[in-house]
């Protein structure tokens, strides 16, 4: 209801807003939306088992029943997975939706398709919003949001404040859950896109480049306009044999086109031909930013606490570099 309700928001500020429903459960009839345009997707397969039984399972969470909590768990995991795989193969429905020609999209992190259907329209802006329950910590990482069970309670803890021994408690039950909900509901997901659209698809990509560097990340952009592919060809390798003295960091370098395969060959080099800017800037491991220096990457920056290397090129970049420098929030490099 809250997703037809932001809908329904967007449409009365003038704009022309689709929903996109795929039926899983025959026994929900309507998106929550008066407004907008609605698109449907029957569900045409098998479920192998009755949608009332599988609510009926709810109560097996009051009657402290493991395997029938356990037996839910597992029908939600399967009719996931199954309907993400009959919607990305879907051709004529995933033609008629990117002929929509969509300028954002707006959906629910829970059902980790999402990110797949995006994928396969080729829709790079988005909002996830939590439309099923609350925000809970086995989603931090997924946002860029540090975990604090030292004093955040986890969807399985009591109210703070917190003794010593809740503390350790809350932390571990809050990694159990993390290791839980991935491997019941991301990475069952993930492996069915990969399969279904492309094979290096992955809900957690980010996440995953942060976790495996040793040191930390930078990021390297340098805005929309001045794009680094255009690069004289000797910058770009100026830049590659700098990031290579640093093999125990991991540089993220928004590199806009893929074809060029400018990091082969160097291992601590990742590109993308976009990236979610402020979602990096956000993560703890995340140690600076290399930049242009344009306004909205200095204030992004300054908001998440990410050290600034400013390197501009034109207009008041120049001018924001300085600052940069001047508040000790950054450097300039180009004098």
């Amino acid at each position: 209801m809250l997703t037809g309700k932001i809908a329904d928001i967007i449409a009365k500020a003038g704009h022309e807003v689709v929903v996109y429903q795929p039926v899983m459960d025959e026994n929900i009839t309507t998106t929550g939306s008066k407004l907008a345009r609605v698109i449907t997707r029957e569900r045409d397969y098998e479920i192998g088992f009755n949608m009332m039984d599988a609510q009926a399972d709810v109560w097996a969470m009051q009657e402290q029943s493991m395997s029938r909590m356990l037996s839910m768990v597992g029908k939600i995991r399967k009719l996931q997975v199954d309907n993400c795989h009959h919607q990305i193969t879907d051709s004529k429905l995933m033609e008629r939706l990117k002929s929509e020609n969509f300028d954002l999209a707006v959906g629910e992190p829970f059902d980790a398709c999402y990110y797949g259907v995006l994928a396969r329209l080729g829709i790079d802006n988005y909002i996830s919003i939590l439309a099923s329950s609350g925000f809970f910590n086995a989603f931090a990482g997924y946002f860029g949001i540090p975990s604090t069970p030292s004093f955040v309670p986890g969807m399985m803890s009591g109210p703070p404040p917190f003794t010593y021994f809740q503390k350790a408690k809350n932390f571990a039950l809050n990694n159990f859950m993390g290791w839980w909900f991935q491997n019941n509901f991301i990475f069952p997901i993930t492996e069915i896109v990969r399969k279904d659209l492309d094979e290096n698809f992955d809900v957690m990509k980010y996440e995953e480049i942060f976790n495996s560097s040793k040191k930390g990340v930078i990021l390297v952009s340098f805005g929309s306009v001045a794009q680094s592919y255009k690069m004289p060809e000797e910058v770009k390798k100026t830049f590659l044999e700098t990031f290579a003295q640093f093999p125990d960091i991991t540089f993220l370098w928004k590199y806009e086109k893929d074809e060029d395969n400018v990091a082969l060959g160097y291992d601590n080099v990742i590109t993308g031909n976009w990236l979610p800017q402020t979602d990096i800037l956000a993560h703890p491991k995340l140690l600076a930013f290399i930049s242009h220096g344009g306004m909205n990457s200095v204030m992004e920056a300054s908001f998440a606490g990410v050290p600034l290397i400013c390197i501009p090129l034109m207009a008041d970049q120049f001018r924001n570099a300085q600052m940069a420098q001047y508040r000790k929030i950054g450097k300039k490099k180009v004098e």
